[in-house]
């Protein structure tokens, strides 16, 4: 049986083959949001990994600049959402609608509201694009940082090279998540705002100081 990793590398594989030759061009009736968040989405197959190196993480490096305590619920949510992707297309497609529809409302947050419901803002059932990149970007960031010999890569089976590639490939989700906000998502929230420095601490992790920063967007700004 292959561990979390090993079956990774596979299905990346198989990704990263049909990406370069695709079967067929994008259903006339997709939009560039839709594509978008199709990428998202479509590392949510990983969330084992995903879960695993985030709940370890927020264990060695409790501060950061995202609250840990308002994003537990967005990880129960979130993988709530990589179930609903294993039903099948048509509740994906609910499941993308759902998301696209939260993630393009407004931000409204009233000034009373107090800490713990304010994941109700962007958790289910009000899941946005925003909360799952934080938490994809915090993810690939754990990949990067936690040092090689941490007993979690031995038991999700991941080598420095697998490391490197599920970062990679969280950092492209992130960057898609805040190029479907820039066109989508209207305004700069708190949110937008904690998206965008989780993708940047990625970004300068992955990348280096020489990183181009306009992989995550902020050069656009």
């Amino acid at each position: 049986m292959l561990g979390s990793g090993q079956a990774w590398m596979q299905e990346t594989d198989f990704v990263s083959t049909t990406a370069d030759h695709p079967i067929s061009s994008p259903p006339p009736d997709v939009t560039v949001a839709g594509m978008l968040l199709d990428q998202v989405l479509s590392r949510l197959s990983q969330f084992d990994i995903v879960g695993e190196l985030l709940r370890r993480w927020w264990r060695v490096s409790p501060s950061g600049p995202v609250p840990r305590c308002l994003f537990d619920k967005a990880l129960i949510s979130i993988e709530s959402a990589s179930h609903r992707l294993e039903q099948g297309p048509a509740e994906a497609r609910r499941l993308a609608a759902e998301i696209m529809e939260a993630s393009s409302r407004p931000w409204v947050m009233p000034p009373e509201t107090p800490p713990r419901d304010l994941p109700k803002l962007f958790a289910e059932p009000n899941l946005r694009i925003e909360a799952v990149g934080i938490i994809l970007a915090t993810a690939g960031t754990a990949a990067i940082c936690l040092p090689e010999s941490d007993i979690l890569f031995s038991v999700l089976s991941l080598n420095s090279e697998q490391r490197h590639r599920f970062a990679r490939d969280i950092l492209q989700a992130s960057d898609a998540c805040i190029t479907f906000c820039d066109d989508d998502s209207p305004g700069l929230h708190d949110l937008m705002i904690w998206l965008r420095y989780a993708s940047f601490l990625l970004t300068l992790n992955f990348c280096g100081y020489a990183g181009k920063l306009q992989t995550t967007g902020l050069a656009q700004k």
